[in-house]
């Protein structure tokens, strides 16, 4: 049996938090949360980065009040700009695909 993925969601919303951390577990998903960006920071000192695998982050839309999550790839030498978001509100199923197609 290989690694469990793990995933950090980054999100001010703790019951946003709690949903993904419960979509997440379902599917054998490990979860790490922060509330900040400065949380997450910490949090990637404290744990090897290198058992992180995907990070979502909410990031608002520019010039929208919708809000959305976006894909980091910790291990990846430079960050490309990504095109890739997920649109807050989303199912379960959205969700799932959206981390599939990320890893």
């Amino acid at each position: 049996m290989g690694r469990v993925p793990t995933i950090m969601v980054v999100d001010d919303e703790p019951k946003l938090q709690t949903t993904i951390a419960t979509f997440l577990a379902e599917e054998h998903i490990a979860v790490l949360s922060a509330s900040t960006n400065r949380e997450a920071v910490a949090q990637l000192d404290n744990r090897k980065e290198d058992l992180v695998d995907l990070i979502l982050v909410n990031r608002r839309i520019p010039g929208s009040t919708m809000t959305a999550l976006y894909p980091v790839k910790p291990r990846a030498k430079t960050q490309e700009p990504q095109d890739a978001f997920l649109s807050k509100p989303f199912t379960k199923q959205q969700l799932m695909d959206f981390i599939k197609a990320q890893l």
